[in-house]
Order: C-alpha cells, then structure tokens, then sequence
C-alpha cells in the first residue's frame, strides 16, 4: 500500500491556507508543504449591512486556490479536504462562489460553522502542546470572526464564535482608504463596538476556569513578534509569549503612527499594517476583561485542527486514541519511518527496567523526565534505517532534529537525537565538540542513558526478542549486569556483543561490570 497525499485548505477571511501531507497506511503522516497567501476575501464584506465577497475578492481566491492544486499535485494524486469559515459563511453569494470553484478547479468547498470553527481551532491547537490537566483559553483572531475556547488536551468545555475580526472591524470604525493615525476618538469607538459585540461570550467564558491562555493566528502572532522586537530584544527566549502590558503600549504606539510608518514598524507584516490595529484592539478586549497577564503564541490553527480531525477517523491512529501529545509524535514519527516495531517495544522495554534498577543500585540519580526522554530515544533508536542501514544512528539523529516533534522542547529533543546518536560506535567524552551546545549535565545524561540504549539493543541483536529481563544489581565497587531468558533461547551472539561495552559502562559509572546469565 502507498502512502496518501492529502490537501488541506482553509479559506479565512484574510488568508488561505495549505497544508499538504503524505499519510500511511499506518496512519502516521509527514507535512510536505506548509504555505499561505492573502486573499482578503472580506474586503469590503462588512461595511453595509448586506454581506458580500466582492467580484476582485473572489478573483484573488480562484487564483490562489489554483495555485495550491497545481503545488499539491505536484506530491501526487491529492485528495483535497477544503473549509471556508467568517467571509463565506456570512456572505450572500456565497453559493455562486462555491458553484464556481467546483466548476473551474473541481473542488469542493465546506462552509462551516463559528462553533465548529472554534472546535477545529481547538483541535489544531491542542495537539501542538502539552497540557496535561490544565485547562486553556484559547484565542484565535481571524479577519471576519474570533473564536474563543476553554479546554484541555482532548475536550472542550465550551466554544464561543464572535463577529469580530480584524478585517471586519477595520471596515466598520476606520473610514476606507484612511491613512493617518488613528486618533483617541476613533480608538474608543472601535474598542466601544468591540466590548459591545463581545461582553455577552467574555460573561459565558468566564464562568469557565483557565490557568492558561493560549493566541493563535497571523494577526496575534505578529502583534507578539513587534513586542518582542520592541520591547524584549536584548532577551532570548524559545517560546513567544505576549504580555498584556506590552499590548496595552504597542496599540497605543501603532494607533500613534501613519499607515506608512506601521508598515516599518521592527517586526511587523507590511501586508497586516492596514488591519492590525483592529486585530489589536480585539485581543486588547479579551485579555483586559478575562484578566490575562500573558498569552501563549501557537502557530497551528484550523488547518491543523482539520488533519487532526481527518486522522481521529483512521483505526489506530494516536489521534484516534487520544495519546498525550509527545507520545503521538514519537509514535508517528516511527510509524512514517517505518521501523520495526516489535524490536522498538523490546528495547524500549530493556532499556527501561536497566535505568530503574540502575538508580535503585545507585548508578544514577535521575528522574521521570530522562526516563521519559530515555523511552522515547529506545522507540526511536532505528529510524535513521528509513534512509540507510549504513551510518544510521547519524540518520536518526538528524531525523529527529530535524521532524516538528510536538510537545518537546529544543532541550530535549536535543538529548534525544543525542542518545540515538550514541546508541552504537564511538562514544564520546564530556568535553567532545560532538555534543554541541549541550551543558556538561546533559552530556552526562546522554552518556549515561546511551549505555543503557546500547546494552539495550545489543540484547535484541538478533530481533528474536529472546530477553525476558535484564537489570542491574551492584555489590561494593562492582556491578552486575542479569540477563534472563527462557532456557532454550542461544544468546551467545547478544553476550558476546556486549563484551566491549563493559569498558565504557566503567568508564561512564566507575564500576566494573559483569555480565550473566541467570
């Protein structure tokens, strides 16, 4: 069976937006092309009190989603799952556009609701963090409508769709073609319309407890990439966040400025600069009022949300069965690169009850968070096979740094491209240029943990999983190394493999090992 290429459009009221993906027949998928373009369908939508998308509006989509059909068949022979939310769904031609799309490029368009819009968000959103047990306003600033959500990893408790964008507002409080500053009177007229519009969805989100909030979209994106230019560019930091105090003086400062000068405004989007300062009174309005200190950047959305919602349907999919973030991407990534998966399980499982008793025999002092890394790094170990037998612990390193691994740090997934770097071959000192930036501490854990990986894997050499358990037991200066296995299994190839990693087990720990059989 072939791998699938799957079209995913979502048809905003400012952008449009692809992603294409090949899936397996596994289930597990690999984004092939990620892009967007500016459509500004609402243009001009939301002026009068009778919606509709402009003839040029609808010229600029039939153009754009031409290009994305000629880019996705590019991969293959696509399938192509297309959603269009705010402009259409409002919109009273939007019928006759739908007609047309079919008719000149064969597609067909679902306009979907502002609730199912905020479950998609969700979706897409949630699946690119950890959450844990922690519930999570999510808030999603589109052109024509913004979606508000409470929810953790897999449910929602409530979903809020409002008419409010940051096209829609721009259209109905700043006059068409104005071009100056936005003058204190105009900036409370927009924010009046806007907490207007909004109180009765901000009263029902309330009632519903949040520790964290969560921004999404081109519009909240942007407005955190100026900040941290603006305000916290001396700082480092992995993640975006926007502060509320930082938003409350940068709309302030953009409403300060002509058209012209926010398009040359340190770190903004000139083709944003025009709607911008709608977008940033809305989000303005919800953290104000919902007393958000600080808002979480994602760049997933609905496009994500609609390939999540795709795989949850596939039988045995992670997405189906509702897996924790980090262990649907390790479980994917394997999957797409094929690797066996009895072997990964058998070592994995080695690999683990080594690191447990090595810590109750006082090889290490490490925690849950290694162990976990240490798990991940075991399912792992083999999928550099994907593109060579030959040097493919090199391959897997580079795999993992280089796949969207969702739920992970760049720490850890460092760590982890480490210890199946080091699985097998040479294993390098504490200070060797090969472990790149990681601390001294982290080199430690990735020596330590690619000992265990390595003894691991020498164990099921011959993939027969013949090991039934495998532990450590130490005595004084010493360490012993219990290999179990049913009578009739010949390890002698796994035994005499693990030979020459008695040396580096002492240098890395300081004891002597010894192997045996029991």
């Amino acid at each position: 069976m072939t791998d699938k290429i799957v079209a995913f459009i979502d048809i905003g009221t400012n952008s449009a937006r692809l992603l294409v993906v090949s899936i397996s027949p596994n289930g597990a998928y690999h984004m092939l092309s990620r892009i967007k373009d500016i459509v500004r369908l609402g243009e001009d939508e939301y002026i009068s009190g009778v919606a509709k998308i402009m003839p040029e509006a609808i010229d600029r989509l039939v153009l754009v989603l031409k290009r994305f059909v000629d880019l996705s068949r590019t991969f293959g022979d696509a399938e192509f799952v297309m959603m269009a939310t705010s402009a259409m769904r409002e919109a009273t031609n939007a019928q006759e556009i739908v007609d047309q799309i079919r008719s000149d490029l064969g597609l067909e368009i679902q306009i979907i609701s502002g609730k199912e819009e905020a479950r998609l968000i969700h979706l897409g959103v949630a699946a690119g963090m950890s959450l844990g047990n922690d519930q999570a306003l999510f808030i999603d600033i589109g052109g024509g409508s913004t979606e508000l959500i409470v929810g953790g990893q897999y449910s929602y408790s409530t979903l809020e769709s409002m008419q409010l964008g940051a096209i829609r507002i721009t259209n109905q409080c700043i006059k068409k073609n104005f071009s100056g500053a936005l003058p204190q009177k105009k900036q409370t007229k927009m924010m009046n319309r806007i907490m207007t519009v909004a109180m009765p969805a901000l009263q029902r989100i309330s009632e519903h407890p949040f520790t964290r909030a969560v921004g999404s979209s081109g519009t909240t994106i942007n407005l955190a990439e100026i900040a941290q230019r603006l305000y916290h560019a001396e700082e480092s930091s992995e993640k975006l966040v926007l502060l509320l105090a930082d938003l409350d003086k940068l709309f302030t400062y953009l409403s300060s400025l002509s058209l012209e000068e926010r398009r040359r405004v340190p770190g903004i989007n000139p083709e944003r600069a025009d709607i911008i300062l709608a977008g940033a009174a809305i989000l303005l309005a919800v953290m104000k009022t919902l007393k958000i200190p600080q808002l979480e950047i994602s760049d997933r959305g609905l496009r994500e949300g609609i390939l999540m919602d795709y795989l949850a349907v596939i039988p045995g999919t992670p997405q189906s069965e509702q897996m924790p973030v980090k262990d649907a991407s390790i479980l994917q990534l394997g999957r797409y690169c094929r690797l066996e998966e009895d072997h990964a399980k058998a070592v994995q499982k080695n690999v683990l009850t080594m690191f447990d008793s090595a810590k109750l025999c006082g090889l290490h002092n490490y925690g849950a968070w290694e162990r976990e890394l240490l798990a991940n790094a075991a399912w792992l170990h083999d999928v550099g096979d994907f593109l060579s037998f030959i040097g493919h612990h090199q391959h897997g390193e580079y795999i993992i740094r280089n796949t969207e691994l969702l739920g992970f740090d760049q720490r850890e997934i460092e760590i982890m491209a480490k210890i199946v770097r080091y699985h097998r071959k040479k294993l390098p000192g504490r200070k060797d240029s090969e472990f790149g930036s990681l601390s001294i501490e982290d080199r430690d854990r990735v020596r330590s943990m690619a000992i265990f990986l390595r003894t691991a894997e020498l164990l099921n050499r011959s993939h027969a999983v013949s090991v039934t358990d495998v532990y450590y037991s130490c005595k004084g200066g010493d360490a012993t190394l219990n290999v179990a296995a049913p009578e009739s299994s010949d390890l002698t190839l796994e035994l005499m493999s693990l030979a020459p990693e008695t040396a580096l087990f002492t240098k890395v720990f300081g004891k002597k090992l010894t192997v045996r059989r029991v």
